[in-house]
């Protein structure tokens, strides 16, 4: 049997990998298995691509409808009824 670190993903040993990255406690990925993972993710991300966008979008949205809530053009339940319906429309889409 082998000795030393493994991919506990894997389980290849630290000897067939190029590098061995450390978790928390006994836990160890390799490169590859990193590969695998980073493609995973850009795969999901690569299904709503202007996500970030949105986000941006709402983010400014929010902070124009404070605004109006600061200067008391809106009340508390129309900023709140607002920002509901701005969090299901970047949601839906």
């Amino acid at each position: 049997m082998k000795k030393g670190l493994q991919c506990s993903f894997c389980g290849r040993w630290h000897s067939e990998v190029a590098t061995l990255i450390p978790g928390p406690g006994d836990i160890f990925i390799c490169d590859s298995c990193v590969d695998v993972c980073k493609s995973v993710v850009d795969n999901m991300l690569g299904k709503d691509r202007a996500l970030p966008e949105r986000i941006k979008e709402f983010r400014d949205c929010v902070t124009g409808l404070r605004a109006l809530l600061d200067m008391k053009e809106i009340t508390q339940a129309e900023f709140d009824a607002k920002r509901k319906k701005l969090l299901e429309q970047l949601w839906k889409t």
